[in-house]
């Protein structure tokens, strides 16, 4: 979208005027996702924020919980993401 990456870290540190309107066009896809999920489900609890953009960019995540304000006051966590201890979990599973 930017022309520059895709790679929210490089369009973070460009000052090219593309790159904040990829980023804010990308916020804007994520909370749209996430409210037809809310509309699905008929609301939440709680959304969670894991992974690179969920563990280390405060900007974005703040971004997308704006665009969601009218689903009212939904708890919103970062939660660190650990795909290598359950990797390692279903390997000692299957190994016996």
């Amino acid at each position: 979208m930017s022309g520059l990456s895709a790679d929210l870290r490089v369009l973070h540190a460009s000052d090219d005027p593309a790159a904040t309107l990829a980023i804010r066009m990308f916020c804007r896809s994520v909370a749209k996702q996430i409210a037809g999920m809310l509309a699905v489900l008929g609301g939440a609890d709680l959304i969670v924020f894991t992974d690179g953009i969920g563990e280390h960019d405060a900007e974005v995540r703040a971004a997308i919980c704006g665009d969601l304000a009218f689903a009212g006051s939904v708890a919103v966590r970062m939660l660190p993401l650990q795909d290598g201890a359950q990797i390692a979990r279903h390997v000692g599973r299957l190994l016996g």
